[in-house]
């Protein structure tokens, strides 16, 4: 992380926007087959993952836009998950589970840091066809990019602690 900041810091002189991508698949969907190795190791790339970088990232976020923006997924929402939406899906335990933890790292963030100035939110950047994409992935990243960056332009304070589906266009439940 460090070197990544620092050669922010040289090429531009300031860092404006941290955005936390990483990301990787669970595997077991079933609660005999978890593993609490796989749930460790997701915890520690989606939510532990981002802590790192926000930690890192935050001594140089000093003046004017500052936006930290975790990508999430529609499959950590709680919400979502209680209405039954997701029922009849085979998605990974650890990934939900890791998943829901960021979401809550985004908005724990948000209260803290937006009375400075920070703008914190997360996004779901739509169901992408990647290598881990879900069945139902019908958006290339190539498009999701172009969302993400229209999105971000129009950022204000009203989003902080807010997550958005940029598959749609709104506001996204936790």
């Amino acid at each position: 992380v460090n070197p990544a900041i620092a050669e922010v810091l040289q090429q531009f002189g300031k860092l404006d926007v941290l955005i936390n991508n990483a990301g990787i698949p669970g595997h077991a969907a079933k609660i005999n087959a978890v593993n609490p190795v796989e749930i460790d190791t997701l915890f520690k790339t989606h939510c532990s993952g981002a802590m790192r970088c926000v930690k890192a990232a935050l001594p140089f976020m000093k003046d004017g836009i500052r936006l930290i923006i975790n990508v999430t997924s529609r499959f950590g929402s709680t919400r979502r998950y209680s209405t039954g939406e997701f029922a009849n899906r085979s998605i990974s335990y650890s990934y939900r589970i890791a998943k829901a933890a960021q979401n809550m790292f985004t908005v724990s963030l948000a209260q803290e840091l937006g009375s400075q100035g920070f703008v914190v939110c997360g996004v779901h950047p739509g169901r992408l066809k990647t290598e881990s994409g879900a069945s139902d992935a019908n958006m290339e990243p190539a498009e999701a990019s172009e969302r993400f960056s229209d999105w971000i332009g129009g950022l204000d304070d009203r989003m902080n602690g807010k997550c958005f589906n940029l598959e749609k266009f709104e506001l996204m439940e936790w």
